[in-house]
């Protein structure tokens, strides 16, 4: 008998999620400049066309559906170094846009493992709010660069890269883009490999989020929104690295200052 309630309760549930639950939106990365949405309502396309082209200078786009956006420039496999910040930062007002509505990134995920695949985004509905946000990316084998960070999260970075990365080494490189803060690393922290460049660099990324932690500035997603170069040696030598994404919370506590 127990075992019958059981059932039917089971039963009773997954009738209601399935008719009660609404699926996550999503947006999904595709070839080399498509947006593919689903489960948005059609005029979040409108949005998105606008955040990325204030994102994005000279950018444009054309609706080719109620559901795709094409971009006329490579914003997933971007060349060079303005091109490649254009593509995160475009992004970054792509998920302040859609928070600004009330979509949130729950969290974007690789279903393919194909080395030129990006990620699928997935997006749940709660209050629309507008928070400050920034972006954090690591490039080639040592390049960290802020973008749209405010001068406090500059301030923090250079500290935290002088007191905490080994070996010594840190050179603040010209602007390729305003708004932008590129830090270049002695050792080449970023290569795949064990050798202890490689633990610098993820140790250094440790106590540097923390540091942001603490400050208010709190990881929202990790977006891998490029697929490898191609291009055998170089492939392997530099494959597509996630971009950090942060938010900004009011309430949390300041940092303790760095010893």
């Amino acid at each position: 008998m127990e075992r019958d309630l059981s059932h039917h309760g089971h039963n009773q549930f997954t009738s209601f999620a399935m008719n009660h639950i609404p699926p996550f939106a999503m947006l999904s990365l595709l070839d080399d400049n498509i947006l593919r949405f689903s489960n948005f309502p059609p005029e979040a396309v409108d949005w998105v066309i606008e955040a990325a082209t204030v994102g994005w200078p000279r950018l444009t786009a054309t609706r080719q559906d109620q559901k795709t956006i094409v971009f006329h420039a490579n914003v997933w496999s971007p060349s060079g170094a303005a091109e490649t910040i254009y593509s995160r930062r475009m992004m970054l007002h792509i998920l302040r846009c859609l928070q600004s509505h009330g979509y949130y990134l729950f969290q974007g995920i690789d279903i393919t493992g194909d080395s030129v695949g990006k990620d699928v985004l997935l997006f749940e509905q709660r209050e629309p709010t507008t928070t400050r946000m920034m972006a954090i990316s690591v490039n080639a084998n040592c390049l960290l660069r802020l973008i749209g960070a405010p001068d406090e999260v500059v301030a923090i970075t250079k500290a935290c890269l002088d007191y905490h990365f080994t070996p010594k080494g840190v050179l603040l490189s010209p602007k390729v883009v305003q708004g932008t803060t590129e830090f270049q690393l002695d050792g080449c922290p970023w290569e795949s490999d064990h050798s202890s460049r490689s633990t610098h660099g993820r140790l250094m990324i440790a106590h540097l989020f923390a540091q942001l932690s603490a400050c208010g500035w709190r990881l929202y997603g990790s977006i891998k929104q490029t697929g490898n170069q191609t291009g055998g040696d170089y492939t392997r030598r530099n494959p597509t690295k996630d971009t950090f994404y942060f938010t900004y919370v009011a309430d949390a506590l300041f940092a303790a200052p760095l010893p």
